[in-house]
């Protein structure tokens, strides 16, 4: 999302379907060439990939972005295949001071939207959960991880795959 600043806004925000297909025309690092910083540790996100050598970079198929919207199983089937997958939700007043557990939402004050990374799934005292990788630091919710319960906030229906060049 940093660098992505014509469809989207860069780190004020955007859209994982844009941010995918960006990819799609101008590649993406590894970690190793462009750590990942978390904008919530105080770090400001400046897009580093302008000057680096394209074999470098990963590059997705050319309209292979997939919208997987509210496909459960297929999510599930996917995260075992191939692993985690980009999605969204609308972020709720009681969401930023999670610390542990599944998340269940109990706000009604919606403060916007969030993308994330679905890595999981799991099931604990009768409700299935999302295992999810969160940017906001590593003290934050679980190691910089949260389980938010199934069929809420518009999680499964943000879901997007892409698939890679393979480079």
């Amino acid at each position: 999302m940093s660098c992505d600043e014509g469809l989207n806004e860069g780190c004020q925000g955007g859209y994982i379907y844009y941010a995918f297909k960006f990819i799609e025309k101008h590649g993406l690092v590894s970690n190793t060439v462009y750590p990942y910083v978390s904008g919530k540790d105080g770090k400001t996100h400046v897009c580093d990939m302008k000057g680096k050598d394209s074999k470098e970079k990963h590059f997705a198929k050319k309209d292979s972005t997939k919208d997987m919207s509210a496909d459960i199983e297929g999510i599930k089937n996917e995260i075992y295949t191939r692993g985690p997958l980009a999605t969204g939700f609308v972020v709720y007043s009681d969401f930023p001071t999670y610390k542990s557990g599944i998340y269940v939402r109990t706000s009604v004050d919606a403060l916007g939207l969030h993308a994330v990374k679905l890595v999981g799934w799991g099931h604990e005292d009768g409700i299935d959960y999302w295992k999810v990788a969160n940017s906001w630091g590593l003290t934050w919710g679980e190691e910089g991880y949260f389980r938010f319960a199934m069929k809420q906030c518009g999680i499964e229906h943000s879901v997007v795959k892409v698939e890679s060049d393979g480079k």
